[in-house]
């Protein structure tokens, strides 16, 4: 019987009403289009693309790259909304709002028109702020093509203009919704990642993650910068050419087309129409099954001679990660393709699309972006897998995980697709394979060889003749001395251990016996483990222990573990009783009382191996009798005698836990973790900086995505207070991260659980000498460079004449801006600036200044470094 057989009405009412909310929401499939022309009077270059990584949120716009004073344009006829003015955030920034619901945003600039400056100043006369926020109530109107303002670094780290596209507050993508730039080039394909995600996933027999590589990395010879201010240059040239010779004027016009020309050019490049066999033009019909956006859509299958299709053995839950990236024609930066897509079988698994984005999502761009695989020049890695809740950009439907595979031979392919259509397809093979039965073929295979087979996709010659799988027994091992730390990092000797989100895999140190098991003893604070915690695996020629986690019950594991202590303690104060008991009373109230708050979620693991192999003795001089040469000639095996023991402190990241290691505690901030799991904190080998004291903390896989600050406190060294400071180090970045400090610890506020270091900063900021900047249209304005070694700025403040000035202060720049709102006198004038650092240092300087400036105090305009292409490291 039908649904719509008693009351249709309302049914159908129910569902209108539905569409239109989620019409009026943003979430919409589909978006309408705005004609707009590039809002920059210079050759189209992006820098960042729209939907792609950052701290808080994904990119809502894109990144226009150009140099200071660049005059940016409307994109379209419409009326200022909000204007905006600060240090951080969008700096200075004009909203216009145009027909249909559009809004365009025009962000980081370093100066207004005058009619909006006007506006500005007179605020800032009332508020007594550089920061300013105005609505206006006349309206101010530009039409297409009319200057808006000039581009900047207000707010920013980089000289760029940041552009958005908003339809009814929803900010989408502007590549794909009315703004097109000329780009040929398809988006390249760098490698494959795959991950066990659980105790039973495997790749290739193993619980680590591996790398495919798919094609090497695109090489550009000159940096973004040079490349620009040399195109500046010949632009310049141009210019002061053409105003002497008309003919000359002709040639240039012809030469060096517009961006509004370049946007109308096809997107297919020359060497491609040229090569039908690598490229290949769709028709219609999978052009709209690939490509949403209505642009041509040019398909690249990528291929390298020297290099071979992947074969990935997986088995369970295992998730493949892409890195990819994508070039504009005129631009140098890495940039994230429009969609990407992972397809198994010619069916649809995980589908990625950035056309629409929100600034609610906090945090949520760790979801789609591997952190982790950025390395230290920021590349960008994808997840072809969901990992926490779901995110606007993931399609519906196309969330498979690869579990559900079926053993067997699996066809796979990774397709990319620019803004503008642009396709790039990797294909690799899926291998789907049990571990049991995989074993099995590895002992078939070493068993009996094939003679005119050298190699096998199982083994390889050096496992044929040496590798001996381990064989795994339980079994209850005598405590010897010395225990040694399971996790190392950045020690040599140890142990490479590979993480989990509840779990963990070492290499073994050394080759198992042929004919006997490799006995393990597994130990959870003291007690032994389930059989279900550990298990074997091995590679080609290498073996691994892995140990699970996702069985062990913290809180019942860290109550037993504070009992413990609590009786080691008790039986230490029987032995050496030296207090009173009036003090014992009292600091057994507030153990009792902390043991009420917080529980500590840790756990103390150790671990036995015995039956490895060692090498053997060797003589080194000559034996004098038969009878030694009779007892040494054989050198016995050590192997089954000698005992390894391994120890670790394991501890559980979830929301509000807390907990201790290494002299390190640990409180996890209120719904900061998307998903719980579990870390270790090691002391790394010292630093060689003199500024750092001590030994770095560092915390096991610290990138995870996490949403809101968790609260560290560092052990802290017998140093005055306004010296020191807890950094998150990310690479050879060192980010401030104190919170507090106090008498033993050094308290820091960190999304992420990374890496730590206490420093001293001793230096106090140093100040430059100010100079004019009369370049029109920016100026006249007073910059001073301010720099500081290590902590960052504070506070500063500066008086002109005896009068506070308002200031811009750019940070990223280490420099800070004063513009005049009135025209200044003739003659000298008084400054005296004030600068603090974060830990308390503080420099001061006092000068004058004439006006009009002489030639020595005045930038040059052609001065490269003074155009701020990127900013001072």
């Amino acid at each position: 019987m039908s649904i719509f057989t008693k009351s249709p009405a309302p049914t159908l009412i129910c569902l209108a009403l539905t569409c239109f909310l989620c019409s009026q929401s943003g979430l919409a499939k589909s978006f309408p289009k705005l004609k707009m022309l590039y809002p920059l009077q210079s050759k189209p270059s992006v820098s960042s693309s729209f939907g792609t990584y950052r701290i808080n949120h994904h990119h809502s716009g894109i990144d226009l790259y150009t140099f200071e004073g660049t005059p940016v344009l409307a994109a379209a006829d419409g009326i200022v909304t909000i204007i905006k003015q600060g240090s951080g955030g969008y700096g200075r920034a004009v909203y216009l709002k145009h027909a249909g619901g559009f809004t365009t945003l025009y962000a980081h600039l370093s100066a207004f028109t005058p009619t909006i400056q006007k506006l500005v100043d007179q605020k800032q006369k009332r508020k007594k702020s550089f920061s300013q926020k105005i609505r206006p109530r006349d309206s101010i109107k530009f039409k297409a093509g009319e200057v808006i303002g000039w581009s900047g670094t207000s707010g920013t780290d980089l000289c760029h203009l940041h552009f958005e596209l908003r339809y009814k507050n929803a900010p989408i993508n502007p590549l794909t919704h009315g703004l097109s730039l000329p780009d040929t080039q398809p988006p390249t394909l760098i490698a494959l990642y795959a991950d066990p995600l659980d105790e039973r996933a495997r790749v290739e027999g193993t619980m680590l993650p591996k790398r495919y590589e798919l094609a090497a990395r695109p090489h550009y010879p000159k940096p973004l910068a040079t490349a620009l201010f040399e195109d500046l240059k010949v632009h310049t040239n141009q210019a002061k050419a053409s105003s002497t010779s008309p003919k000359q004027e002709q040639s240039t016009k012809s030469a060096v087309p517009s961006a509004q020309e370049q946007s109308t050019k096809s997107s297919i490049p020359s060497e491609q129409k040229q090569n039908p066999k690598t490229t290949k033009l769709l028709n219609k019909e999978q052009a709209d099954q690939l490509n949403s956006s209505g642009n041509l859509v040019i398909e690249t299958t990528q291929t390298n001679k020297h290099q071979k299709t992947p074969e990935i053995e997986i088995w369970g839950n295992v998730g493949l990660s892409l890195e990819v990236e994508d070039r504009i024609d005129g631009s140098q930066r890495e940039l994230t393709p429009h969609q990407i897509k992972l397809f198994v079988d010619d069916k649809l698994i995980h589908h990625l699309q950035y056309d629409v984005t929100s600034y609610s999502d906090k945090r949520s761009s760790e979801l789609d972006f591997d952190v982790a695989r950025r390395g230290p020049d920021r590349h960008l890695v994808h997840r072809l897998y969901r990992y926490g809740p779901r995110l606007r950009a993931l399609k519906k439907g196309s969330t498979r995980p690869l579990k559900r595979l079926k053993p067997g031979i699996h066809q796979a392919r990774v397709v990319a697709i620019d803004a503008a259509g642009n396709l790039n397809q990797a294909t690799f093979t899926l291998k789907v394979l049990d571990p049991k039965k995989r074993n099995s073929q590895i002992a078939k295979s070493k068993q009996v060889i094939p003679s005119d087979q050298t190699t096998t996709n199982l083994i390889t010659d050096k496992q044929n003749t040496s590798f001996t799988p381990c064989r795994l027994k339980r079994k209850r091992l005598p405590r010897r001395r010395p225990v040694l730390p399971l996790w190392r990092p950045e020690t040599a000797g140890a142990l490479t251990v590979s993480w989990r989100p509840y779990g963990l895999s070492f290499q073994l140190p050394k080759d198992c016996a042929a004919n006997t098991p490799l006995e393990i003893d597994f130990r959870i604070n003291g007690k032994r483990a389930a059989r279900r915690m550990l298990s074997l695996s091995h590679s080609v020629d290498e073996n691994f222990v892995n140990l699970h986690f996702n069985k062990i019950n913290f809180d019942k594991e860290s109550k037993y573990l504070a009992k413990i202590k609590d009786k080691k303690k008790k039986r230490k104060g029987k032995r050496v009783n030296n207090k009173s008991a009036k003090q014992n009373q009292q600091s057994k109230k507030k153990s009792e009382s902390d043991k009420t708050e917080k529980i500590d979620r840790s756990v103390e693991l150790l671990i036995g191996l015995r039956g490895l192999l060692e090498p053997e003795k060797v003589t080194k001089t000559a034996p004098e009798s038969e009878a030694e040469t009779n007892q040494d000639s054989a050198p016995k095996d050590r192997g089954l005698k000698s005992i390894y023991w391994y120890k670790l402190k394991l501890h559980e990241v979830k929301n509000e836990a807390y907990f201790k290691a290494n002299g390190v505690e640990v409180q996890v901030g209120e719904n900061s973790v998307f998903k719980p799991y579990v870390t270790a904190v090691a002391a790394l080998p010292k630093s060689s900086d003199d500024r750092e004291y001590g030994h770095n903390k560092t915390f096991a896989q610290p990138w995870l995505p996490m949403q809101k600050a968790n609260e560290v406190k560092l052990p802290r060294p017998r140093l005055p207070r306004k010296d020191l400071g807890a950094y998150l180090v990310d690479g050879a970045q060192r980010w401030w991260v104190t919170s507090a400090w106090e008498k033993r610890t050094l308290s820091a506020s960190s999304t992420h659980l990374a890496t730590f270091v206490i420093a001293q900063d001793q230096a106090a900021p140093t100040i430059a000498q100010a100079r004019w900047d009369l370049r029109p249209n920016l100026g006249p304005r007073l910059i001073i460079m301010i720099t500081d070694e290590l902590s960052g700025l504070s506070k500063i403040k500066l008086e002109i004449d005896g009068q506070d000035a308002l200031i811009e202060v750019q940070r990223s720049w280490s420099r800070l801006i004063w513009k005049p709102s009135q025209p200044l006198s003739d003659g000298k004038h008084r400054y005296t600036l004030k600068v603090n650092d974060r830990v308390g240092h503080h420099s001061e300087q006092k000068g004058e200044f004439l006006w009009p400036p002489p030639a020595q105090q005045v930038i040059a305009s052609d001065d490269p470094s003074w155009l701020l292409l990127e900013p001072n490291k």
